[in-house]
């Protein structure tokens, strides 16, 4: 029977021996529990002296970005309560304004025009809080003229590769603007870009009242004096263009001419739709349909103003503007023919449906020489290009006259590249002139349809953007008596000049009369 011990109230029926034991055990696990917790407390005291460490660098970090901030905003604070400033812009010789200010005004006016650029100027700088003297618009006509003389007079280097395009604008009266544009071929954009303003040289502006070609082979041997014989020539079907270059060949001068994509597609166009009945009688409703609706509930579906002037290079937003019609009549459900009475629908734009067949036509045919212009543009006249062309636009071209259009524009480019040596790539088209006169109208504004005038040379400045190292050297080489010798040379009597003597005269006769009567 075991002995049963008492100790302080407690019984214990093991051994003694196992009693010491089991608390020498747990002495011992206490001991490894203590050095194990001492352990981690020592590894936490090193974890928060880190964390302490950090905490005050922290804290010493946001003060001094504290102290950056309140720095800043001080100097926030003074700067706002100081007049903008500037960057530096050294007045030029003989003028008031730098080189800085004058290039901002030029590169302004060739998009916004002048009298937009003096306001936008004023408004700029007043909303900076700046007091600068902005120039006056005629100033900056004045500094966009020198720009175009010193494009003009620009050396031009000599080179076998010159590939020249010439075309003229007309304005009001006889007077015509013939102008060469040129770029050299080992300098032509990459293929899938067309050509760009920056891309070409104006070669030669030259306004004159006289059509004969002999006028345009002078013209055309001034800037081959400048430029050597250049591979090829690209002009549209005008006759004294052609007649011109006829007689710059018959000279010696071995050259390829080659007719401008664009305009050769118009004449195709022409030649199938010129003494068309179906279209006549649709050209002749348009202007009537335009003048019926402009005013009314219908203004938005207008037919766009007719194109005096080259109107078959001009079809295409007429024959969009038919078909989108045509579509909203045949869909009663679209949200455009729901917001329209029907009968008045109906009565001003139904007659439309009568030509819907010709008009799907048309638009087919205009879609084949849309895409082949682009096309053009994008990618010249290689070897080949007729058949890329071809399959760019056969499963366009599914109804008759559409399949005559891309056929004839296929032997044409057929025959062009026939000229063109192995590898060799030449610009087919000259829109990138057509684009810069379109421009310079745009900059003359209201005047564009007043003939020619004093403005005429910034036409040869609208090709790229100036800078101040530009302005700088076109300023050192043209001066404003350079270009009131060069309109003096060249615009001897214009339209606008003929028209101020005319009321000159009319006016100085009255004045005349009343003194007389007075007296």
């Amino acid at each position: 029977m075991p002995i049963v011990w008492t100790i302080e109230g407690h019984e214990y029926k093991s051994p003694v021996r196992v009693l010491i034991a089991r608390f020498w055990q747990g002495r011992e696990k206490k001991a490894e529990l203590l050095k194990e917790t001492q352990e981690e407390l020592r590894r936490c005291e090193a974890v928060i002296e880190k964390l302490e460490a950090k905490q005050r660098e922290l804290e010493s970090r946001n003060r001094q970005l504290g102290q950056r901030v309140r720095e800043l905003e001080a100097n926030i604070q003074a700067r706002a309560s100081q007049p903008f400033q500037l960057p530096p812009d050294p007045s030029l010789p003989h003028h008031h304004y730098g080189a800085r200010m004058i290039s901002l005004s030029v590169n302004l006016s060739r998009v916004i025009g002048f009298h937009a650029s003096e306001a936008v100027l004023n408004l700029f700088f007043s909303w900076l809080g700046c007091t600068v003297s902005v120039p006056h618009w005629t100033t900056i006509r004045g500094w966009l003229q020198r720009v175009g003389v010193a494009a003009l007079d620009a050396p031009v280097e000599k080179a076998d590769d010159w590939i020249l395009m010439a075309d003229h604008s007309i304005q009001l009266g006889t007077d015509r603007a013939f102008m060469v544009m040129g770029i050299r071929a080992s300098q032509l954009p990459p293929v899938g870009q067309p050509l760009r303003h920056e891309d070409v040289r104006t070669l030669l502006l030259h306004p004159s009242g006289s059509w004969k070609q002999e006028a345009t082979a002078d013209d055309l041997r001034t800037v081959i004096e400048r430029t050597g014989t250049p591979r090829c020539i690209l002009i549209d079907g005008a006759a004294d263009l052609k007649g011109g270059v006829g007689i710059i060949k018959s000279e010696g001068y071995e050259l390829l001419q080659f007719h401008d994509f664009k305009h050769h597609a118009a004449t195709i166009l022409k030649s199938l739709l010129h003494n068309n009945k179906q279209f006549e009688a649709f050209n002749s409703q348009l202007g009537r349909t335009r003048a019926a609706i402009q005013q009314t509930e219908l203004a938005h579906l207008s037919p766009p103003a007719k194109k005096i002037k080259a109107r078959f290079m001009n079809l295409a937003a007429t024959l969009n503007w038919a078909s989108m019609v045509l579509w909203h009549l045949d869909h009663p459900a679209s949200i455009t023919s729901q917001e329209l009475d029907v009968k008045r629908f109906e009565e001003k734009l139904g007659w439309l449906r009568k030509h819907s067949h010709d008009i799907a036509e048309w638009h087919e045919c205009q879609q084949v020489i849309s895409a082949g212009v682009t096309f053009i543009n994008e990618h010249q006249l290689y070897q080949g290009v007729a058949k890329k062309f071809h399959e760019l636009v056969k499963d366009i071209a599914s109804t008759p006259k559409a399949q005559e259009v891309m056929s004839k524009l296929m032997i044409f480019l057929e025959t062009a590249e026939q000229h063109l040596k192995e590898g060799e790539r030449l610009p087919i088209s000259t829109e990138i002139v057509e684009s810069r006169f379109g421009a310079y109208k745009q900059l003359e504004r209201q005047h564009s349809h007043d003939g020619f005038t004093s403005l005429l040379p910034a036409m040869a400045a609208l090709q790229k953007a100036t800078t101040p190292e530009t302005i700088r050297r076109d300023f050192a080489a043209v001066t404003n008596d350079a270009v009131t010798k060069w309109v003096e040379k060249n615009l001897k009597k214009t339209v606008t000049s003929r028209r101020n003597k005319a009321y000159g005269e009319y006016h100085a006769a009255n004045r005349a009369t009343n003194e007389t009567t007075t007296t």
